[in-house]
């Protein structure tokens, strides 16, 4: 992403968040710099205060690009990413395979494969966006 972005005219500052003191502090910085958008990252702290990143994006009024499907079911805007349910089911093979006898070292390492985009146009809608009906006719889902 930030290889990209100075080609296309746009900025990206990277905000870490290790504790949850941090997440008030990222948003903090963002409008300081006068961010128009956030893309929030996969990792523990995000999960662990999903609804409040949701909440605080939204009161911004800017969009943003969550790590997965349960940050727009809680009234995120958007995810792209690796299809939770999917992955399941693949680890499920995983542990099938191992009470029948395979040794997990014997196991291939896989990387994701089933990707989905999830869109919420209520929240689209209440930030006042538009979104492509070429865009809503790839995604996989569309909470209205």
């Amino acid at each position: 992403m930030e290889a990209v972005a100075p080609r296309l005219g746009v900025r990206t500052t990277a905000f870490g968040m290790r504790k949850p003191e941090d997440v008030e502090e990222a948003f903090k910085r963002g409008a300081a710099l006068g961010a128009h958008a956030y893309m929030v990252g996969q990792g523990g702290i995000a999960i662990s205060l999903l609804q409040e990143i949701v909440d605080r994006v939204n009161q911004l009024k800017v969009p943003a690009q969550f790590p997965g499907a349960q940050f727009v079911e809680k009234g995120g805007l958007m995810s792209y990413a690796a299809s939770v349910e999917y992955n399941y089911r693949l680890a499920a093979g995983y542990v099938d395979k191992i009470f029948k006898g395979t040794k997990p070292g014997e196991l291939p390492i896989q990387q994701p494969t089933k990707f989905e985009l999830v869109v919420n146009l209520k929240t689209a809608n209440t930030l006042g966006l538009h979104i492509p009906h070429l865009v809503l006719l790839r995604a996989d889902r569309v909470i209205e």
